[in-house]
């Protein structure tokens, strides 16, 4: 997107740059989201809420049966995605 303040009064060069620093914001938080996270590490006895956390995916180090695995709060309960173990391949 090209953006111009040629012949733009004050008011519409700020109304603007608002725009281009939402786009920037926008653009940032989409790349960001596009990355693995780390820092959602949980045992069974600390995940938290499952209520405040639908559609959260976290590692439970200890959650199949004390094995790792990966989780996803259903809202009501944290629910096993499955054991590690596969490795994830293209095929």
């Amino acid at each position: 997107m090209s953006y111009s303040f040629e012949n733009k009064t004050p008011e519409e060069v700020e109304l603007q740059l608002a725009v281009i620093e939402t786009d920037v914001t926008s653009a940032a938080t989409t790349a960001d989201a596009a990355q693995p996270k780390t820092g959602n590490v949980f045992t069974v006895a600390t995940l938290p809420d499952a209520s405040a956390n639908t559609g959260r995916v976290v590692y439970v180090s200890d959650g199949s049966a004390g094995s790792a695995t990966g989780a996803i709060s259903d809202g009501t309960n944290w629910k096993v995605i499955g054991t590690l173990g596969n490795t994830c391949a293209a095929e």
